[in-house]
């Protein structure tokens, strides 16, 4: 069922995904196989940096326009800046979420 959820998030580009998907193959071996890892769609795959939950869905179309336009001249400013960093994986984290 889809949510309302919005975020903004980094999309990787087709050989990080391969790179990624190859590391998820492998932890499936790891942890024993379909029945042990479900693997994120090598499509699905981003990283989420912003995470508004639904509250831009109880905006106005108003400020709705307004917030995408702040975000958009953010977004512009830190890319004529040049930057385009590169990410490299230097680790990786397990996170148990307790809720």
């Amino acid at each position: 069922m889809p949510n309302r959820n919005a975020y903004l998030c980094v999309l990787f580009e087709p050989a990080v995904l391969d790179g990624l998907a190859a590391l998820a193959a492998a932890l499936g071996q790891a942890a024993g196989g379909p029945d042990g890892f479900r693997a994120m769609e090598r499509d699905a795959v981003h990283m989420t940096f912003f995470f508004a939950g639904e509250s831009l869905g109880q905006l106005s179309g108003e400020r709705l326009e307004e917030f995408h336009a702040a975000v958009s001249a953010v977004v512009e400013q830190f890319h004529a800046h040049g930057s385009d960093a590169a990410l490299q994986l230097s680790g990786v984290c397990v996170c148990v979420c307790v809720c």
